[in-house]
């Protein structure tokens, strides 16, 4: 069964600079000068900068669904309802014993890590001490990506006219 993913980078984008500027708001709190927390926020001044960091997240992900579930095929298309945002889109053959309701999860999955993924970049780019606290996250992101990847439905044996039969 064939599946697909759509995410809008426009999206995307508005929660990475988001995630950027609570952590400068929060090292400002506890002590940063003002003019450095202000560093670590993304503007969009430097949406071009994200979007670069997104696509390398973007391919990173592609790469990790066609180790797991089957060749990913992915292309960005423009968005007609908003112009200047794209939508990146995944498609992917799904196992026949894969569940389809999981295709939702690794959506939410697929953003998440891309946002800590571009997160990390971001911060090795403007505060390189800012980075390394963020890859406990980033690696917490891809397990759960990666186990979302690896479920399947349990096969089980039933018993027909006294034969067992294996169903998936």
């Amino acid at each position: 069964m064939k599946a697909s993913i759509k995410i809008e980078i426009r999206d995307i984008i508005l929660q990475l600079q988001t995630y950027t500027y609570y952590t400068g708001e929060a090292r400002k709190n506890a002590g940063l000068p003002a003019r450095l927390a202000s560093d670590i926020q993304a503007s969009d001044n430097e949406v071009a900068q994200l979007y670069d960091h997104l696509n390398v997240a973007f391919d990173e992900i592609a790469a990790l669904i066609s180790r797991y579930l089957s060749f990913c095929n992915t292309k960005e298309i423009e968005n007609p309802d908003a112009p200047h945002s794209n939508i990146i889109c995944y498609s992917f053959h799904l196992p026949h014993n894969y569940p389809i309701e999981c295709v939702e999860q690794i959506k939410r999955a697929a953003i998440g890590y891309a946002v800590k993924r571009a997160a990390q970049q971001w911060f090795t780019q403007c505060k390189p001490d800012e980075a390394m606290n963020i890859n406990s996250e980033l690696q917490s992101q891809l397990i759960h990506l990666r186990e979302i990847l690896t479920m399947r439905k349990q096969p089980f044996i039933n018993e027909r006219q006294g034969k067992k039969q294996i169903d998936i």
